[in-house]
């Protein structure tokens, strides 16, 4: 169920057409990222997606208002043609 939630979508990097993902993003080294709210109470998935794509939770009124407790990031790592990903730490809230 969960990887239905990833939704791709195009985005313009660099002068080029990628690939984004809902949830995804660059860290200050450019290495790809996946930042995952966790939520208090159960929700539906079009609730999750939107949770992923929303803008405001950098705020934590808005974090607290939307039942959130903490959000999880992970880092793509690559190792020679290997990739792989950090194990998910969470965000300062």
């Amino acid at each position: 169920v969960g990887l239905t939630a990833l939704t791709v979508v195009p985005e313009r990097r660099a002068g080029k057409a990628r690939l984004g993902i809902l949830g995804g993003g660059r860290d200050p080294d450019g290495a790809f990222t996946f930042t995952w709210p966790l939520w208090r109470d159960p929700v539906s998935l079009v609730t999750i997606r939107a949770l992923l794509g929303h803008p405001g939770l950098d705020n934590p009124t808005t974090r607290a208002e939307l039942g959130i407790v903490d959000r999880l990031r992970t880092r793509r790592v690559s190792f020679g043609r290997y990739m792989n990903f950090t194990r998910a730490e969470s965000i300062v809230l």
